[in-house]
């Protein structure tokens, strides 16, 4: 095996995914390793560092349930979440902002009336904005992660 400094180790992991039959299978896990690998040599990353993050990882883990996904939350905590979705919808001229917060709501107002904003229930005055404001049909008239607009 290359020196872990090195980057023939790199190199090896991904020729590990050569057998790989689905193209973008390969090429995310390719692009994972790569990233993987140049995190852990930009920062050295401690045995200790690496065996804290694995716990951590482990213990998100025991918490998810088939009801409860920890994972989702844990992309939603580095910003992961909203990356995706934003890539995802990149071209949407006149459509609603994207969020996965759900309710889109400015934070202009202040704290107080943001978190009222947050608090109220989605109802028949939420209208879910797709491009050229014709209405999402299913999400209108309910709470959704992306696109749910207050009508003005």
């Amino acid at each position: 095996m290359p020196n872990s400094t090195t980057p023939e180790l790199t190199a090896a992991v991904i020729r590990s995914f050569d057998e790989t039959p689905d193209p973008r299978v390969k090429f995310l896990m390719v692009e994972l390793v790569k990233s993987l690998h140049e995190f852990v040599r930009k920062t050295d990353l401690t045995f200790d560092e690496w065996s804290y993050s694995i716990d951590f990882l482990t213990k998100v883990g025991q918490k998810c349930t088939p009801t409860r996904q920890e994972f989702i939350l844990l992309s939603d905590v580095f910003g992961v979440s909203m990356l995706v979705d934003a890539v995802n919808h990149r071209e949407r001229d006149g459509a609603t902002e994207t969020t996965v917060l759900g309710r889109l709501c400015r934070r202009t107002q202040g704290d107080a009336a943001w978190h009222r904003c947050l608090r109220q229930p989605a109802g028949r005055t939420d209208v879910c904005a797709e491009p050229r404001h014709r209405p999402c049909g299913q999400a209108a008239g309910r709470r959704s992660r992306r696109h749910l607009a207050r009508r003005r």
